[in-house]
């Protein structure tokens, strides 16, 4: 079915259309209609209940005109999406709740916030809806505690002063920081061109979470000064409003503008690292229940690679914990059968043939349930290669995923360690090098270090082979 319009019923009423886009609805009781209708028995009341719940007070005739008003305004708002949201008949309304998620939950706000209408049914249904089980009653999953990434908005960085030149430099660093956070599997970054529109001095930090729907927020300052800039950028939680780090970086002009300063690189590894450091604070002060699923993933993905062997353990109960939540995502399965690997390769394993089998499940479930997700193929291809030693079909699930996602980091790595196996050295290097520069973030770096030094050793470039890596991503990293 494609993609879901997404409403935000807790707190601040929010509509978008599947592409993300906002839609405002300005008129109190055209939102507080879809509240109805999106609690109402399977999305359908009769035009008669909603006159008497919103317009008793002006009688019949004027009613049933209001409501007929209210749907016209409706319709000029959404154009074509009004008809792929709603049914309209001449005794009832219904919405089609398939093509919606819900939005938020009660931690978030009160259900309806702010949509207050002066009639006594619609003040009564409105109480009742605000009782602690009113989320039961909603039966669409929510948006906000089914998101499995964190999602993170970079706003251009403003300068000091008024300048021209200093604007570009802010736009270009938003959008070169976009485009690495962008390379993550772990992260879902808002568009440059939907974030540029908050340029300007002052945020309005509602706004932004209103027309943006996003996590965490990396916005600052640029100053410039006989070439050198100084870059000051602050990390917000969205949902708390609280930094989460404030960090001052130096840059060379020349090299931003020609894509050679590693300021960018500098942002974007502290992004990720502090929203992993962020997810595994709240995982350790919370209970799991209190927590979004993607921080549940992030915490999942960081234990998973670190060194310690309770941590290491902990993960899969997070992964399980993830996956009861959101048994139909695709990227849970293939994170689970991830885990099975590292652990199968580790020698933390005391029944090894088992793990195996349970790794392929893993996979095999993921891809039934979407077998297009670059990630999900690429960790089929590691099973099949790692675990079963099933080369030929490893090297075509990497190919795939290839076809579908062409920056898959991972997809590049292991198919480049394949070749260095097979003794090809220069693929080896080629598919490698290609993977080192997709994944400034993953969480698995050593890993990369370690298969690009098999593939340079393979063509003889032992040297290149035994250099550190510069800022090298610790194991933690988005």
């Amino acid at each position: 079915m494609g993609r879901k319009y997404k409403v935000r019923l807790f707190g601040n009423f929010q509509l978008a259309r599947p592409s993300g886009e906002p839609v405002h609805i300005s008129s109190i009781k055209g939102r507080a209609l879809i509240g109805v209708l999106l609690t109402a028995a399977e999305g359908s009341v009769s035009r008669q209940w909603l006159q008497t719940l919103l317009w008793a007070r002006s009688g019949a005739f004027h009613g049933r005109s209001s409501l007929r008003r209210l749907l016209s305004d409706l319709r000029k708002h959404l154009g074509d999406d009004f008809d792929a949201l709603f049914d309209v008949h001449n005794n009832d309304i219904s919405i089609n709740a398939d093509r919606v998620e819900i939005a938020g939950s009660t931690r978030d706000g009160a259900f309806l916030e702010g949509v207050e209408v002066d009639e006594p049914k619609f003040r009564t249904w409105l109480a009742e809806k605000r009782s602690h089980d009113t989320e039961n009653r909603l039966k669409l999953p929510t948006y906000f505690s089914s998101r499995i990434n964190p999602s993170i908005a970079v706003i251009p960085f403003v300068p000091f002063m008024d300048d021209a030149f200093e604007r570009r430099i802010g736009d270009v660093l938003a959008l070169e920081v976009s485009r690495v956070l962008s390379r993550s599997h772990m992260l879902d970054v808002t568009s440059h061109f939907s974030s540029r529109r908050f340029q300007f001095a002052k945020l309005d930090i509602c706004e932004v979470r209103q027309a943006l729907n996003v996590d965490f927020l990396l916005y600052g300052n640029v100053r410039h000064e006989n070439g050198k800039l100084a870059v000051y950028g602050d990390l917000l939680d969205v949902r708390t409003e609280q930094i989460i780090w404030s960090r001052q970086y130096s840059a060379s002009s020349v090299e931003l503008m020609a894509q050679n300063d590693n300021v960018v690189h500098e942002l974007a590894l502290d992004v990720s690292r502090s929203m992993t450091r962020a997810a595994l604070k709240l995982h350790n002060t919370k209970p799991k229940e209190q927590l979004d699923n993607h921080t549940l993933l992030m915490t999942a993905v960081s234990l998973m690679h670190g060194h310690r062997r309770a941590n290491f353990n902990q993960a899969r109960d997070v992964l399980e914990e993830l996956i009861s939540r959101a048994p139909n995502e695709s990227k849970l399965h293939a994170w689970l059968g991830k885990w099975y690997v590292l652990k199968s390769n580790s020698g933390l394993s005391t029944e090894l043939e088992a793990d195996k089998k349970r790794a392929n499940q893993c996979t095999e479930i993921a891809l039934h349930i979407d077998p297009t997700c670059p990630f999900s193929l690429t960790m089929d291809g590691l099973v099949k290669s790692n675990l079963l030693q099933n080369f030929d079909l490893a090297v075509a699930q990497w190919n795939k995923a290839l076809d579908y996602e062409p920056s898959n980091a991972m997809a590049w790595l292991l198919k480049g360690a394949m070749h260095a196996f097979a003794d090809e050295g220069m693929t080896a290097v080629a598919c490698t090098g290609k993977s080192r520069n997709l994944s400034p973030l993953d969480p698995h770096k050593y890993y990369f270090d370690c298969l690009s030094a098999t593939s340079d050793e393979c063509q003889g470039q032992g040297e290149r082979a035994e250099e550190p890596e510069p800022d090298e991503a610790k194991g933690g990293d988005l």
